[in-house]
């Protein structure tokens, strides 16, 4: 069956989907974190969300930031989100 969503719907999914593996991705691939062959599971599948951002292009990437509603929104949440758990571990 067909399922129809709202614009904003849609680009507010893309973002919490795509672009967010996208940075994921993208962010722990500019860290230069060593790909260990003997890792868990969940390390293998972070390592993979390099791979899936690294098979996408940069413009892609750089027009869902420039483009989507809710990009910045979601970065902003990810750097709050990155300041609690500062604080948590101090």
């Amino acid at each position: 069956s067909t399922r129809f969503m709202t614009p904003n719907a849609h680009d507010r999914m893309m973002a919490e989907t795509l672009l967010l593996t996208q940075y994921i991705g993208r962010l722990v691939g500019l860290a230069g974190l060593k790909r260990w062959k003997k890792a868990t599971g969940n390390y293998l599948a972070l390592m993979s969300l390099v791979d899936v951002a690294d098979n996408d292009s940069l413009e892609l990437f750089k027009d869902m930031w420039q483009f989507n509603l809710y990009a910045k929104q979601l970065v902003r949440a990810l750097e709050r989100s990155r300041s609690k758990l500062q604080s948590i571990l101090e």
